[in-house]
């Protein structure tokens, strides 16, 4: 039986703790001077454009961010706010799932309760859809493979009450997944504000949600990544709409980064990124296009590594030797998008999801949409 699943399932499911959104958009009708709120980008835009005089509005953590001093750096180190925050959700919260890539941000904020003896409920761990998911340099999951599964086994003692899940989709469930681009007129990758393929996330988190058994709980990212703009010798911080989708799907979405309660965390790692352009001397033109990296130097201005920084010179695979070489030769990261399709677009059953696949982006690029995706990669 297919899933039928639409991300605004999880937005119906409401959080007890936070009676108002933290992010939404708004509609303003400059010619009846009104404004209308709306949970999902793709809904205010396709209203937007009913209207003759009209703008759409992002609103994002404006109260909690309205608190605050940009212009004066939290006196907290990054250690501490981390750890604040991990106690912040764990005193909300009665049951704490993490979903842990083994990248820069989830391992973040992984070890933000680990290294501070702070108890999580559950870790899930996405595997994709793959056929070679255990060899890292075969694998989509490069990144599952070479860091975070070898990772958790280093800190299984550590983790001795924490449920470990292994969120795998199979090829029917990918069927089920897409099965829905079939016959809908907004198949699933627009039924957020993101618009993008993403089975994998949105699958796990789903399945998650169905299968649980817990009435308060968060479901935990690794979040933001803070972005600054410099000009004139001013510096600004900002965020856009299309890179923070994931809180657009749930009310139990928690940004490890980002809280209402100690907005200055994501401050801090703004200055962080600050003081790394101010030491190496970067160029306006280099600042405002160092978002556009997103790699390992990126992570480290945030004051974020991943796991893989450990464990690359570990053997923890019989046919592998994870060196530095290795790592930089076979340029490994967490997910690769050549390699899935030299995995699993051959088959059968690949060629199936491809095609629904293309389905969606068929949608997405029409001009029905053409408006709405306002970066180049989404």
């Amino acid at each position: 039986m297919a899933f039928n699943f639409s991300t605004k399932q999880l937005l119906s499911i409401q959080n007890s703790h936070y009676q108002d959104r933290a992010m939404y958009w708004t509609v303003k009708n400059y010619e009846t001077n009104t404004e209308t709120r709306f949970d999902y980008k793709i809904d205010a835009v396709l209203y937007r454009d009913t209207l003759p005089h009209a703008t759409a509005h992002f609103h994002w953590y404006e109260d909690a961010f309205a608190r605050l001093n940009p212009s004066v750096e939290p006196v907290e180190t990054l250690a501490e706010l981390c750890r604040q925050r991990a106690q912040e959700l764990r005193d909300t919260y009665s049951y704490i799932r993490l979903f842990y890539s083994g990248g820069a941000d989830s391992h973040t904020a992984l070890v933000s309760f680990v290294d501070n003896n702070i108890h999580l409920d559950e870790i899930v761990v996405d595997v994709k859809l793959d056929k070679d998911a255990n060899t890292a340099v075969n694998t989509t999951n490069r990144e599952i493979a070479i860091a975070t599964i070898p990772y958790l086994k280093t800190i299984a003692h550590r983790l001795l009450k924490t449920k470990i899940t292994m969120s795998q989709a199979t090829v029917k469930d990918a069927d089920d997944w897409f099965s829905i681009a079939d016959d809908t007129d907004i198949p699933i990758g627009l039924d957020g504000s993101h618009g993008t393929f993403w089975m994998d996330t949105s699958w796990a988190w789903h399945n998650a949600v169905k299968t649980t058994d817990h009435n308060d709980w968060c479901d935990l990212f690794g979040g933001t990544k803070a972005r600054l703009f410099k000009k004139n010798n001013n510096w600004y911080t900002f965020s856009v709409d299309s890179s923070e989708w994931l809180p657009s799907i749930s009310d139990r979405y928690e940004d490890f980064f980002v809280s209402r309660n100690i907005p200055s965390l994501l401050l801090k790692t703004a200055y962080a990124l600050k003081h790394y352009h101010t030491a190496k001397q970067s160029t306006d033109t280099v600042v405002n296009r160092f978002y556009s990296t997103l790699g390992i130097e990126y992570n480290r201005a945030l004051g974020r590594v991943p796991t893989h920084h450990i464990t690359q010179i570990k053997r923890f695979f019989t046919d592998v030797d994870y060196s530095a070489k290795l790592w930089e030769d076979k340029k490994i990261s967490g997910y690769n998008s050549n390699m899935f399709y030299n995995n699993v677009i051959g088959t059968d059953e690949g060629k199936r999801w491809y095609k629904k696949f293309l389905a969606i982006q068929e949608v997405m690029h029409s001009d029905k949409y053409k408006n709405i995706w306002n970066t180049k990669h989404r």
